[in-house]
């Protein structure tokens, strides 16, 4: 499958391809998604691959997630069971 994105070729090199992107993150209240889905922070951070530490850092406004972890929040907060399912599939083979 091919994926094509609405940029031209010259923001894939040089790092560009992240400031290019980084205008369509939209911040992920971490907290309230986590007891949306009912999870403490351990369970977060454990079903998605984040340490808690992290997933508490995130909450009290410590850090912030990196671009591609926003996106990756994103897309736990619209896809939730469908990720978790397909991490939690061992790989064929």
């Amino acid at each position: 499958m091919t994926v094509t994105f609405p940029l031209s070729r010259r923001y894939c090199y040089g790092g560009r391809l992240r400031k290019a992107v980084k205008g369509h993150i939209v911040p992920v209240d971490v907290a309230e998604l986590r007891d949306r889905l009912g999870m403490t922070q351990k369970a977060f951070g454990w079903a998605f691959g984040f340490s808690p530490k992290s997933v508490a850092n995130w909450e009290q406004g410590i850090r912030t997630p990196d671009t591609a972890t926003q996106a990756y929040l994103m897309a736990i907060q619209h896809h939730a069971a469908a990720i978790y399912q397909t991490l939690m599939t061992p790989p064929r083979g």
